[in-house]
C-alpha cells in the first residue's frame, strides 16, 4: 500500500494483527477532505510534532502518529 508507513511495510508480518490494523483502520475512515490533507502530508515525508499538530483535523493527526514510527522502535 502506497501510504502505509514504512515502518509497518517493514515489519508487516509480525505487527499485522495490531499496528498494522489500527493504521489502516484509521487511515480508512478518513473522509475525502482529510484523505487528500493527509496524502499531501505524506508526500513531504516529514512527521514532526508541529506538522502533526498542525493537521485540520483529530483523525489525520491520529493517523499521522503512525508515521513517527520508525523501523527499529516497532
Amino acid at each position: 500500500m502506497l501510504w502505509m508507513p514504512e515502518a509497518l511495510i517493514i515489519h508487516r508480518q509480525k505487527y499485522f494483527d495490531n499496528v498494522t490494523k489500527d493504521w489502516r483502520e484509521k487511515f480508512h475512515s478518513l473522509n475525502p477532505f482529510e484523505l487528500e490533507e493527509i496524502k499531501k502530508i505524506i508526500a513531504i515525508n516529514k512527521f514532526s510534532d508541529a506538522v502533526i499538530s498542525a493537521a485540520g483535523s483529530e483523525d489525520v493527526r491520529e493517523v499521522l502518529k503512525f508515521y513517527k514510527i520508525t523501523r527499529d522502535k516497532i
